[in-house]
């Protein structure tokens, strides 16, 4: 492939991410207030707290806004609790966090627009999918070497996991999965934290980011008013670019079981609902990522389990299909059982 044509595509990876679905799960329609107990004012170890909730106990999922000093906001993450959750049970469950991708996605997008809700049902699990900005940026912000908010990964990996094992049960078995730029999190998040999570799944997720094309397409495409705030200049603060690149930390990943999927072509399959456009190139692109990144973890002797598939769009559903495929897997490294 000639180089001009690959820095095209990969510019297309960053570019085109507003192709995810922005299906949403609606609100509750009768939420019932969370029964007194400790919820409401739990604290993660930096003081992110716990500022109000809404458990709509029929659908059995909660909604908690956390007050994030690593991010700087109050931030939503939704719960989809296992049968038998209540707030003062003695009993714990294995959790997953589901991250979303970017282009409009909220953490209400996963429940929204897969089968996550059926799949998960008949797991003994809790299911967090956690807001993660517009953009579905999973870093702790370089700003200049200066660190700082936002701070996405203390967010997520410290925030709301010390707060669902503190206050929701959750026993500390943990799997992550995410898609697109939440493929990206899932891995990087696995590779920078080593043993916190059992199995880490990323469909048609930005894998690698060694090519210098890579770099810096997403320089000038993260959208920041900054380019440089988010991983620094290419190059020149080539150090934190390589500690952000899951590639780069795959002899990390050691020990982690992992899943890697993503279409080869971007065509349609007999699940899309997009049809083909040039925009869909991002899937091709993804998926030459990937290779360099399942090379990477195979050189480190890191053992991967891969789906790609010749047709499939950058799209949910093709994600509700590997979600299926990979859920399984996930539920048994974490020692889920079914009700």
């Amino acid at each position: 492939m000639r180089n001009g044509r690959l820095k095209l595509i990969v510019a297309g990876l960053v570019s085109s991410v507003a192709l995810l679905g922005t299906t949403v799960l609606a609100g509750p329609a009768h939420a019932d207030p969370t029964p007194a107990g400790p919820l409401v004012g739990v604290k993660a170890d930096d003081g992110a707290t716990v500022v109000s909730t809404e458990w709509n106990q029929a659908e059995n999922y909660l909604i908690m806004n956390i007050a994030s000093p690593a991010v700087g906001q109050t931030l939503p993450v939704a719960l989809l609790l296992p049968q038998g959750w209540t707030p003062d049970t003695t009993k714990k469950w294995p959790t997953i966090m589901m991250l979303p991708g970017g282009g409009g996605d909220t953490y209400l997008t996963w429940a929204g627009a897969t089968d996550l809700r059926s799949v998960a049902k008949p797991w003994n699990v809790i299911v967090i999918c956690p807001e993660a900005g517009p953009k579905g940026t999973y870093t702790n912000y370089f700003n200049g070497g200066k660190g700082g908010p936002p701070q996405w990964e203390t967010f997520h990996t410290q925030e709301v996991r010390q707060i669902v094992e503190k206050a929701f049960h959750g026993n500390g078995q943990r799997a992550v999965a995410g898609l697109s730029a939440g493929g990206y999190g899932s891995m990087i998040y696995a590779a920078r934290n080593p043993g916190m999570f059992k199995y880490a799944a990323s469909y048609s997720g930005l894998t690698s980011i060694r090519l210098p094309a890579v770099q810096w397409a997403v320089y000038y495409e993260a959208g920041d008013k900054d380019p440089s705030a988010r991983f620094g200049v290419p190059l020149v603060n080539a150090k934190n670019w390589q500690t952000h690149d899951p590639s780069y930390m795959a002899k990390y990943l050691k020990g982690t079981g992992l899943f890697v999927s993503s279409g080869m072509t971007g065509f349609p399959s007999n699940v899309s609902t997009l049809g083909w456009t040039p925009d869909q190139t991002i899937e091709a692109a993804t998926y030459l990522v990937n290779q360099d990144f399942v090379l990477q973890l195979r050189l480190n002797r890191v053992p991967v389990t891969t789906d790609f598939y010749p047709l499939g769009e950058h799209a949910w559903a093709e994600w509700n299909v590997e979600l299926k495929k990979s859920w399984p897997l996930m539920m048994n490294a974490i020692g889920a059982t079914q009700n």
